[in-house]
């Protein structure tokens, strides 16, 4: 990180900040002072308040759960149980397939660009809906998702269709 860092200074300023900073710490009587001097520009910068990627995605439709854990504690399950597979990425596992599933029942993912940003708006739209129509939305992607293993037997078909080096071998002894 502080290679990198430095990289990005080099580029932007040229070598002789970096090689004047080296200079100053190889001076005993100076790195004290320098030491000094990045201690205090630390205590002086603001602290990130960014958050690291995975605990923002496991706050997405937080919100909606919230709203139905006091309301309707049966659809609040049936919505958390689909939010923690739409998270994991167990179920629809793309933005297209998503957006593919919402489209074909009337659900919204608003004008969401990413995926983990489609899924809030889904879950709201999903929690409009009674608990059996989630319910039985719920076991329809789960199916689908079961069944898509289109990749899988494409592959099993060209594998199999391939000679193998034995078959080629007692082909051409024929």
């Amino acid at each position: 990180m502080l290679a990198a860092a430095l990289d990005r200074l080099v580029t932007r300023y040229g070598p002789r900040p970096v090689t004047r900073l080296a200079e100053l710490i190889r001076d005993p009587q100076r790195a004290e002072e320098l030491a000094a001097a990045l201690e205090s520009a630390a205590a002086r910068a603001p602290h990130s308040k960014i958050r690291p990627k995975r605990q923002r995605a496991n706050r997405v439709g937080m919100a909606v759960l919230k709203d139905l854990r006091s309301s309707d504690p049966e659809k609040h399950s049936v919505v958390a149980e689909i939010r923690r597979q739409l998270i994991s990425r167990t179920i629809l596992q793309s933005m297209d397939e998503l957006r593919r599933f919402a489209m074909m029942h009337d659900l919204s993912i608003g004008k969401a660009s990413s995926r983990n940003a489609a899924i809030a708006p889904f879950l709201k739209s999903l929690s409009q809906l009674s608990v059996p129509e989630i319910t039985l939305l719920r076991d329809a992607v789960i199916q689908s998702n079961v069944n898509d293993r289109s990749l899988d037997q494409w592959r099993d078909v060209i594998v199999r269709s391939r000679p193998s080096k034995s078959d080629a071998d007692e082909a051409t002894r024929k």
